[in-house]
């Protein structure tokens, strides 16, 4: 059986299949270099095809964390919006007391949508206390809401 050295130069796309593999199993950088200049790549082509498979998967990480920063924004604005209201709703059921006791009331629930990972003991738990927050948050408004419909 034939080594798969033997088949001659890689192109640019075995080249970079080869260096992303590399990298999972956790081979270093000037291994996966000299690996690809024995395989038929000049020592520039293989630094270049490195440094585009390293760039790739950082770019990628980049912009996950831009999209997770555009949700969390999100839902912070979101839920102080629907905090507000529940304070206001208490307000106007029961005065300064009743709103103090509901702003009481969202402070945890608000602080599970805006600090998941602070809160969270495990690492895949912070979007489930995020979710958690917000259906205590909302059973609030809603009981704030049925409480202003029962009274009018």
């Amino acid at each position: 059986m034939a080594h798969p050295s033997d088949k001659g130069p890689l192109n640019e796309q075995e080249a970079m299949e080869f260096a992303r593999a590399s990298l999972r199993i956790g081979m270093n950088v000037q291994e996966i270099e000299q690996r690809l200049v024995a395989r038929g790549l000049s020592s520039g082509a293989a630094a270049a095809v490195v440094n585009a498979v390293l760039e790739e998967g950082v770019g990628g990480r980049f912009g996950t964390l831009a999209e997770d920063e555009g949700r969390q924004r999100f839902h912070r604005v979101l839920s102080v919006a629907v905090g507000v209201a529940c304070v206001m709703l208490g307000y106007f059921f029961g005065g300064a007391y009743s709103a103090g006791r509901t702003a009481v009331g969202v402070s945890l629930p608000l602080a599970s949508i805006w600090f998941p990972g602070v809160m969270a003991t495990a690492r895949d738990w912070p979007a489930l206390l995020r979710w958690c927050g917000w259906l205590v948050l909302l059973l609030i408004a809603a009981y704030r809401v049925l409480l202003l419909v029962w009274r009018s």
